[in-house]
């Protein structure tokens, strides 16, 4: 799957993705939202979850690889 074929697709079809297909890395917490990481083929995709509303805000691909390092800092801890 292509950048730009992902990117043309709505929400709906973005969580079927991360949630049947792609492969859960791990989460962060960004303010009052958790942020989780799933690869699918040759991306990787964050889906923006506010758990006090109990709504995604966004699910997009992952722009900046050097963000990676963020969920190995505040997953280092866990048995993920």
């Amino acid at each position: 799957m292509t950048e730009k074929y992902f990117n043309s697709l709505n929400i709906d079809q973005r969580a079927e993705i991360a949630f049947q297909k792609a492969k859960f890395i791990g989460t962060r917490i960004y303010y009052n939202q958790k942020i989780i990481l799933y690869s699918f083929e040759n991306l990787f995709i964050e889906v923006w979850y506010g758990p006090n509303e109990n709504k995604i805000y966004k699910i997009e691909l992952l722009q900046n690889l050097q963000t990676i390092d963020i969920y190995i800092e505040q997953n280092k801890y866990l048995n993920v």
